[in-house]
């Protein structure tokens, strides 16, 4: 991602990074969490969640903990996603200095229209990954809607859909699950 142009990587949490609510990375990705953040350096990899980070977080306490676990930060944010998007390019300027618009971000979630719908609709190059981690512990109401999303997305695929063209052109006009 990085030699084609993506210069920050955003991340959803549950599921992606952590067993649902947790805040440790998952074992398996220990090795590439470390490689990820390398690469992209500490400051260009960041954490949105809808909980850590957001208003419903009293002090912002979820969010540090994540932090000292993850070794990057999590996003302050009040707009849940899929809004919010204007949050990121105010992050990265004020944390790095550098002015990275979301066409030059990729988003990595588990959820359609929570995550990919955020990266999509802020010109983001998204990653929509499948049960990477355990529903085990996870709510069962965004068990269910999970499963629902990645059915629906399926059914479009087999349609013909095509995700969304972008301008560093990262994909082949191809869904990777």
């Amino acid at each position: 991602m990085k030699a084609l142009g993506i210069k920050a990587a955003v991340f959803d949490k549950d599921n992606c990074l952590t067993a649902p609510y947790g805040n440790d990375i998952h074992p398996p990705f220990r090795e590439t969490w470390s490689k990820c953040k390398d690469a992209f350096g500490k400051e260009n990899v960041l954490i949105i969640s809808n909980s850590a980070g957001t208003d419903d977080d009293k002090g912002h306490v979820k969010a540090q903990k994540i932090e000292a676990s993850l070794g990057v930060p999590v996003l302050r944010h009040s707009s849940k996603k899929p809004a919010g998007g204007e949050a990121l390019p105010m992050h990265f300027k004020q944390s790095t200095g550098e002015e990275i618009t979301p066409s030059h971000m990729v988003m990595t979630g588990d959820r359609l229209f929570t995550d990919v719908l955020f990266g999509n609709l802020n010109g983001m190059v998204t990653v929509l990954t499948r049960e990477v981690v355990s529903e085990k512990g996870d709510n069962p109401v965004a068990v269910q809607i999970r499963r629902i999303e990645h059915k629906l997305l399926d059914w479009l695929i087999k349609r013909g859909v095509k995700p969304p063209k972008h301008p560093l052109h990262v994909h082949k006009n191809e869904c990777i699950i």
